[in-house]
């Protein structure tokens, strides 16, 4: 007696979503691709292409219709790629930060694989500080700008010479360059008998 047993047939199957980068992370304001791998049974041909963040749909690909891009990546994605599953972002933002669903549908079969995307924001950049210098009290007071961080970050500052390292004991002298550095560094440093040294700096954060 001969028994026959049901052979499955082979369908989609998503493999892997990457970001193509040699860092697991994107900055804010850096272009970013995203890459579906699948493979195909021989008769399997892709009817449509979805990309989801968080469960939204955000990007479009249908056989024989133009590409949409939807929601965080309107107007940020290049609609002209040749491969349905390439998603090339041109600038990212702190609003693309979740996690992203390829799924793609052939005729009668769909498969999926996700990936999380993560978004570094240089919080507090140096483009948005604001610098005031006081001659009369000899104070300098600096204001930033950070968003998208927490806890509220806590900046220090100080005195130290940048044109050698200094060593214990040693003086400052009268031509010596300044900078800021954090208060762990000014104990050997701060000369309070040396009058051009003694400059205050005030930090605050908006």
């Amino acid at each position: 007696m001969l028994f026959f047993f049901p052979i499955e047939a082979l369908s989609v199957t998503v493999t892997e979503v990457r970001l193509v980068s040699a860092r697991p992370y994107v900055m804010d304001g850096q272009p970013a691709i995203l890459t579906c791998h699948y493979i195909l049974d021989p008769n399997e041909v892709v009817t449509e292409v979805e990309w989801e963040k968080d469960d939204v749909l955000v990007y479009l690909w249908t056989l024989d219709e133009p590409p949409e891009a939807r929601d965080v990546l309107e107007g940020l994605v290049d609609l002209n790629a040749k491969s349905p599953s390439i998603l090339n972002i041109s600038a990212v933002n702190m609003h693309m930060h979740g996690t992203y669903t390829c799924r793609v549908r052939t005729n009668g079969k769909m498969a999926s694989n996700e990936i999380f995307l993560m978004i570094i924001v240089d919080a507090c950049k140096q483009s948005s500080w604001k610098t005031y210098t006081d001659m009369v009290s000899c104070q300098e007071t600096v204001n930033m700008h950070c968003i998208g961080i927490f806890p509220k970050p806590s900046p220090a500052c100080g005195v130290y010479e940048d044109r050698l390292v200094l060593k214990k004991k040693k003086k400052l002298q009268k031509n010596d360059r300044y900078g800021l550095v954090s208060g762990d560094d000014l104990a050997d440093k701060w000369q309070p008998d040396l009058p051009h040294t003694q400059r205050r700096v005030a930090v605050t954060t908006l």
